[in-house]
């Protein structure tokens, strides 16, 4: 822990394991080269479109999988970090591309409202009925970066 912690600072861009999601957080490792400590996300820094639940959770954060996070808090005394998924996100926006198919998994809100998410972005779709639409996996495409992103359905759902 003490090498990272020394190496890394607040604001760092890092790439963390989920070991565990559920409830309040999401347990990962933050890896750094070739060290790991152990470090959490929690809830409210998962994303600023969704109304993140225990069930979304457990969807979005399958253990061993990869997310880019932003170093939003080293706690000496426990020896973990606290990582912001919303903060990278926002700090992403610039590398977004137009034309460029990404994988997303397709998450409905409230009112029907599609949401896509991914390591790279989060947006909203702005296709019209979606309601045939099945929720899982999909690729999209971006149509606008102003406000929440705006996304489109590769393949014209």
């Amino acid at each position: 822990f003490a090498e990272m912690a020394n190496s890394l600072k607040i604001g760092d861009i890092v790439t963390c394991e989920v070991i565990s999601p559920g409830f309040d957080r999401v347990v990962v490792l933050v890896m750094l080269d070739t060290y790991l400590a152990h470090g959490y996300i929690y809830v409210r820094q998962v994303s600023e479109l969704l109304y993140v639940t225990d069930a979304i959770l457990r969807r979005v954060f399958v253990p061993g999988t990869y997310w880019s996070c932003i170093v939003r808090r080293i706690d000496q005394k426990n020896e973990c970090f606290e990582v912001s998924r919303t903060e990278f996100l926002r700090q992403n926006i610039p590398n977004i591309r137009f034309g460029k198919p990404y994988d997303v998994e397709l998450i409905e809100q409230r009112r029907g409202q599609l949401i896509g998410y991914s390591d790279e972005l989060e947006g909203v779709f702005i296709d019209g009925n979606v309601g045939h639409i099945p929720l899982g996996k999909c690729s999209a495409l971006v149509a606008s970066t102003r406000g929440p992103l705006e996304l489109t359905f590769c393949d014209g759902a």
